[in-house]
């Protein structure tokens, strides 16, 4: 059995991983990993107490859930060589599980997107493919080479009382999957804090600051409901795209471009839309942006279309 191979040789390599019937356990050590690992399905990976420091060409896949343990006073800190060469792995992916993966306490610092892996371009630092998965009381520092921080895709999940900062594109990217994502600040990421497709989502308590584009960026049919969220400092506040439905209730905007965009980006989807109450725009260039076949409609109100063709410089997405 491959996967048995698999194991014996892991364990015979890395002999700080106790394996318990099904579970692989590391407990109080600081792995260094530079080379790609991977974790066959049918396992368990636990990992607490310890740390990880990816360099070179080191990278964790694992086709088994991840559990990492962390507490409030003794985070697990996963993070990698700064100084290592540039697109290499330093980061990781959990794909194809059967059960869900948790994070609790843990601190991400300095990843970069690991490489393919069986021509499935993965964009993320940390990426769950067809992996649910559950991240509480978890930080996301400074992520250098790739696209997003988090990439979840066809997977459900849940991310709470987490913080991002300097993500190096979007903070979070969430690709048709279900889930929320509840009391978490996102902080100066470089393109949006979370961006949308295809997914069902609820987002409720969150706080972002300093979006080099969308502080909310909502697309391909994607349905979104959103309470108490504060945006400020960010090129556009929400944005609606491609037959997405967003629903808005106790929202402050301030210090952006545009508070709420709705547009067709993708001509072979249909029309978006945002509803919403209590809505706070303060200190913007434009509040409002609904496209021709777009619709936003506040308190009830419904605002009006302009052509985004006609008008580049306020449609600036």
């Amino acid at each position: 059995n491959s996967n048995i191979n698999e194991i014996s040789s892991l364990l015979k390599k890395y002999i700080f991983i106790k394996k318990i019937e099904n579970d692989l356990i590391i407990d109080g050590h600081d792995w260094k990993i530079n080379e790609r690992i991977i974790i066959p399905k049918n396992y368990k990976l636990i990992i607490k107490n310890s740390s990880i420091k990816f360099s070179e060409n080191g990278q964790l896949i694992s086709f088994s859930p991840l559990h990492i343990e962390g507490t409030k006073e003794s985070q697990v800190v996963i993070t990698s060589e700064t100084n290592s060469t540039p697109n290499n792995g330093n980061g990781i992916l959990v794909i194809n599980t059967k059960e869900e993966s948790f994070l609790n306490y843990v601190s991400f610092k300095d990843l970069s997107a690991p490489n393919l892996i069986s021509g499935i371009g993965l964009l993320g630092s940390i990426n769950f493919y067809e992996a649910d998965v559950k991240i509480s009381n978890t930080s996301f520092y400074n992520n250098s080479v790739g696209d997003d921080y988090i990439n979840i895709i066809r997977s459900n999940f849940l991310i709470e009382n987490s913080y991002f900062e300097n993500a190096n594109s979007d903070a979070i990217d969430i690709d048709f999957s279900q889930g929320s994502i509840l009391s978490s600040k996102f902080l100066m990421s470089k393109n949006d804090a979370i961006d949308f497709s295809g997914s069902e989502v609820n987002l409720e308590d969150i706080y972002i600051h300093g979006s080099g584009d969308k502080g909310i960026s909502v697309g391909e049919g994607s349905i979104v409901n959103a309470k108490n969220i504060f945006i400020e400092n960010s090129n556009i506040g929400i944005a609606s795209k491609d037959k997405s439905d967003v629903y808005l209730d106790d929202i402050t905007i301030d210090n952006v471009f545009i508070g709420l965009a709705a547009y067709i980006k993708k001509i072979e989807y249909g029309s978006p839309k945002i509803k919403g109450s209590n809505i706070n725009l303060t200190n913007f260039e434009h509040d409002y942006v609904s496209d021709l076949r777009s619709l936003i409609v506040i308190n009830d109100q419904r605002i009006n279309n302009i052509d985004c063709k006609q008008n580049i410089e306020v449609c600036n997405f």
